[in-house]
């Protein structure tokens, strides 16, 4: 369940803007043309026949490696088919083509290539996107792309972490939250029985920003995770009183990893609601409303938390 993210992106077109990319058949800024695309079309397509494999071989193999601790939490194929089905609606709605969609609107350059650059000319983007043109089912040709490539736990840019918790720097004087679960406890990470096990990894991580990041005078995130009272309750309540939506997240996990169970498969009823709802909307404005939660950036004083956890917060939950 990677659900918060430190991410520091570029700014993307807004759902409701005005513009329109004209036709699919058009390039956009930042793809390549017909004649540029041959070379990654091959290699696409000689990636394709050394995944003749069945992917849910390819899946088993990866899990297994996921239980040793080489690799990061595999998520399920219907995560990607329902940022597809987004993509393509928003593709249909906002008159844009289908590759500026998936770049733009859902979660996939993350997953495949690694950083927030969203540079539609990355080679292993542009592999992805030469290859799917050419597959009759594109969940099952994204899945199988997904599948071979590294699944990383945390970003590049983190500075340290804490078992579910890291940091990385935002801002100047400014750190950013990142929360990933690698609790393997029966329950929950976010249950009243481990409660006290991340109220001790914020208080180590805390200290280590007192100890190493002397210039830091602020802490923020973006996450889904603050509208529950389960994780807010971990913070200052100054923190998670600051919430605000924070809006055009499309491509983060902030907003789409309220989708996804703590074993990386789905929400079932919220997947089965989101879908629903994309399908019966009609305009562009309307497809943001389809998410049950918004995403929500917090910001408060680091001396807010060197006061909070000074007082052993865990120590409520037995810690």
């Amino acid at each position: 369940m990677a659900v918060e993210s430190a991410d520091q992106q570029r700014p993307r077109p807004r759902l409701n803007a005005t513009a329109r990319y004209g036709s699919p058949a058009v390039p956009r800024r930042g793809y390549r043309t017909h004649f540029d695309a041959h070379r990654t079309r091959r290699q696409s397509a000689a990636f394709g026949r050394s995944t003749a494999v069945d992917w849910r071989q390819s899946l088993c193999s990866q899990q297994r490696e996921t239980c040793q601790g080489a690799i990061g939490m595999i998520y399920a194929k219907e995560f990607f088919d329902l940022q597809l089905q987004f993509a393509r609606r928003v593709s249909e709605l906002g008159a844009m083509p289908l590759q500026v969609a998936l770049l733009d609107y859902t979660n996939l350059y993350v997953r495949f290539v690694g950083d927030r650059q969203f540079d539609g000319d990355d080679p292993i983007w542009s592999t992805y996107l030469a290859g799917f043109r050419g597959e009759v089912d594109l969940g099952d040709w994204t899945y199988r792309f997904y599948l071979h490539r590294p699944h990383r736990v945390q970003p590049p840019s983190v500075i340290a972490t804490f078992g579910c918790f890291a940091y990385a720097m935002g801002k100047p004087g400014q750190i950013r939250l990142h929360f990933h679960n690698t609790d393997g406890h029966r329950h929950g990470p976010l249950s009243a029985e481990r409660s006290a096990s991340r109220l001790s990894e914020l208080t180590s991580l805390v200290h280590h920003v007192r100890s190493q990041q002397v210039a830091v005078k602020e802490v923020a995130g973006v996450s889904w995770l603050y509208n529950l009272t389960a994780y807010k309750r971990l913070f200052p309540e100054s923190y998670a009183a600051s919430a605000t939506v924070a809006e055009n997240r499309f491509r983060n996990m902030p907003l789409w990893g309220q989708f996804l169970s703590r074993h990386g498969g789905i929400r079932k009823d919220a997947v089965t609601a989101f879908a629903r709802r994309v399908s019966d909307r009609t305009t562009m404005d309307e497809l943001a409303q389809c998410f049950p939660l918004q995403p929500l950036a917090v910001s408060a004083p680091i001396e807010a938390f060197f006061e909070f956890y000074a007082q052993n917060p865990a120590a409520r939950f037995g810690g």
